[in-house]
């Protein structure tokens, strides 16, 4: 209990909002630098599984550095989900091949705009518990853009950790 108390005061000392948030497990692992360019190939290799697994692992990371749920694991998994969902819906009409071209332009058109939409709604809560990790008094260079979190998502995001991990501004996962 007083650890928990103690976790909470950290917390909204880093400037992070604990209201009405649960208290989870603090692990030593954190953010990890990746490769940029290797992630790219990865994210088209496996059809986007890999970011679904980055964004799944830094909300982890972040988590577990404020000791609270800075970032919600339920808009996660409901990233997750509309990702199944999608590739539920491309091998339903592979395999039943369906040939109606009208049905499946617009069925397509409506999936690949709500994942559009999970995929800026995962990024800029990632981007919202990274900023909370940087000091209060960090310069504005060092927080976390809006305009590119929208154009380059998850390989932006990655790209800024790297800086901040090199640069000493976070600590590396041990």
């Amino acid at each position: 209990m007083a650890r928990d108390k103690n976790r909470i005061a950290s917390t909204q000392k880093l400037g992070a909002s604990v209201k009405n948030r649960s208290v989870i497990r603090k692990s030593s692992r954190g953010l990890k630098r990746r490769s940029v360019l290797l992630m790219i190939p990865l994210t088209i290799l496996t059809l986007g599984i890999y970011m679904n697994y980055w964004v799944h692992v830094n909300a982890i990371a972040i988590n577990r550095r404020f000791g609270c749920e800075q970032v919600s694991m339920k808009i996660v998994w409901a990233y997750w989900a509309v990702t199944g969902f999608t590739f539920a819906l491309v091998t339903d009409l592979i395999l039943t091949k369906v040939y109606e071209p009208h049905l499946i332009d617009s069925m397509m058109q409506f999936v690949d705009k709500v994942h559009i939409v999970f995929t800026l709604i995962v990024a800029f809560a990632i981007r919202g518990g990274l900023d909370a990790m940087l000091p209060i008094e960090a310069p504005n260079n060092q927080r976390f853009k809006g305009l590119w979190t929208f154009l380059f998502n998850v390989f932006y995001l990655q790209w800024k950790v790297n800086r901040h991990l090199e640069s000493g501004v976070f600590q590396p996962a041990e």
